[in-house]
């Protein structure tokens, strides 16, 4: 190699370098411009997601307070609730429950078998969803004789010393028909059931709620009866409004909560149940712990609007049985291979329970 050859690499390099310092700009240039862009879209979407969570608060007058259960007052020594359990006859009592669905056992002679066996399982409780559509045949008409004689089996319920947690919708899913909306009511193009307006929006529908009013002053009256808060030895401890009604969907998309339902339709229902004669708490059962209708602090607000929210809370959780690996909270629709599955620790379920507890908590 000759002396004056040692300098040419150092020049191409030089030349190269220059030749890449305007690429570099453009890119951050652009970069820079995405980033803006991205900020400008983010906050825009934030923006339309507080108006939606503003719009969806709704407007009936109807607070937390104005629907809560009474628990400093005269039943105080009747039925009390906290956070670790209701107080029934000034005795604390842990609730364990199962679902009774009389309309799937359509004898009502084979109904007080059936319960005894809850009983000889160790429950002291069930909870029933009281089916809108079995009760009503066409628009106007209802029935409440036979194997629909909701007064009977409350009054069952009461021989047995079993509580019950009602549960009459409007919407119970249970996975029947119309999740228990009469057939009637689903004929109507003009209604918006739960308040849907296409499959992934919902606006507030007054009609929609004037139906289900009908339907609650038909069974609130003879659930009221049976309550532990009227009836010495009465057996219906609590009240479900509606059913896996979400207020937002947290973490979809992208790590957004989103807000979904109307909250004026469980304002409407709590109050006109209220109105009815239900005095025992109110819960709601989410379809996950996503924290729907907890009740806030009196004046709490989110998006500049009062929040609304029920006595109790509650959620639904289904665990995947065992030995899988991961208790879940819904069950894959898909084929499962068994020799997949590792081995399974029961000290698993014992974690994710304690976890949830502390989540929920």
């Amino acid at each position: 190699m000759t002396p004056t050859s040692a300098p040419l690499p150092l020049v191409a390099a030089a030349g190269a370098a220059a030749r890449a310092r305007p690429r570099a700009a453009a890119a951050a240039s652009a970069v820079a411009a995405v980033a803006c862009v991205a900020a400008a879209v983010a906050l825009a979407g934030a923006a339309a997601l507080r108006a939606r969570r503003r719009h969806l608060l709704g407007s009936l007058p109807v607070s937390s307070g104005d629907v809560a259960f009474d628990a400093a007052g005269a039943l105080k020594n009747v039925l009390a609730v906290d956070k670790h359990s209701l107080t029934i006859g000034g005795e604390r009592v842990i609730i364990v429950s199962g679902e009774f669905h009389y309309w799937r056992v359509p004898d009502r002679d084979r109904w007080e078998r059936v319960l005894r066996l809850y009983k000889s399982a160790g429950l002291n409780c069930i909870r029933i969803y009281f089916h809108w559509g079995y009760h009503s045949p066409a628009e106007g008409v209802y029935h409440f004789d036979g194997n629909r004689d909701i007064e009977y089996l409350l009054t069952l319920c009461e021989k047995l010393r079993l509580y019950v947690m009602a549960a009459p919708g409007p919407y119970i899913c249970a996975e029947t028909q119309g999740g228990g909306h009469p057939i009637w009511l689903l004929a109507k193009k003009n209604v918006g059931l739960r308040h849907s307006y296409t499959t992934y929006w919902k606006e507030y529908d007054e009609a929609y709620s004037e139906y289900c009013s009908q339907w609650l002053e038909q069974i609130c009256p003879i659930l009221a009866r049976h309550q532990v808060t009227v009836k010495e030895g009465g057996c219906v401890i609590a009240y479900q409004v509606e059913n896996e009604v979400f207020e937002t969907i947290s973490g979809f998309p992208l790590g957004i909560t989103v807000p979904f339902g109307p909250v004026d339709g469980m304002r409407f229902l709590a109050k006109r149940v209220r109105e009815l004669g239900i005095n025992v708490p109110f819960f709601h059962n989410d379809a996950w712990e996503e924290g729907s209708f907890v009740a806030r602090e009196p004046g709490h607000k989110v998006a500049g609007k009062n929040t609304f929210g029920l006595d109790i809370y509650g959620f639904d959780k289904y665990v995947v049985f065992a030995p899988t690996t991961a208790p879940l909270s819904t069950v894959s629709a898909g084929e499962e291979d068994m020799s997949r599955w590792k081995p399974w620790d029961p000290a698993i379920v014992e974690e994710k329970v304690d976890g949830l507890e502390k989540r929920i908590r």
